[in-house]
């Protein structure tokens, strides 16, 4: 989802499951979890560590985690600017994602 969503926010935008709030906020929520459980594993379990060369720590986390520090930045942004009043009328249920930090 992420490779695929930071180039182009068409599959945010222009969708119609918001219409289905509880089912919208959720995948947000889903989506949070399964990447808060990625980020929890070990760099080698993960397949992050070179075999190979240069052995910086993290190099390879450090760049997803700011690929997707980015996009996190930016989704919250187009659920707040599009979907918002959609929370307001659900009981103050937000979509947003939380994949690099807890709720």
């Amino acid at each position: 989802m992420l490779l695929f969503g930071h180039r182009d926010d068409s599959w945010l935008r222009d969708q119609e499951e918001y219409c289905n709030w509880d089912s919208f906020e959720q995948w947000f929520t889903d989506l949070s979890e399964a990447w808060q459980s990625v980020l929890e594993q070990d760099d080698k379990v993960l397949g992050l560590v070179r075999e190979r060369g240069r052995q910086e720590v993290g190099h390879y986390r450090g760049f997803i985690l700011s690929l997707l520090s980015k996009w996190e930045t930016e989704v919250n942004e187009i659920l707040d600017e599009c979907f918002s009043e959609f929370a307001d009328m659900e009981d103050g249920k937000e979509a947003k994602l939380f994949a690099t930090k807890k709720r």
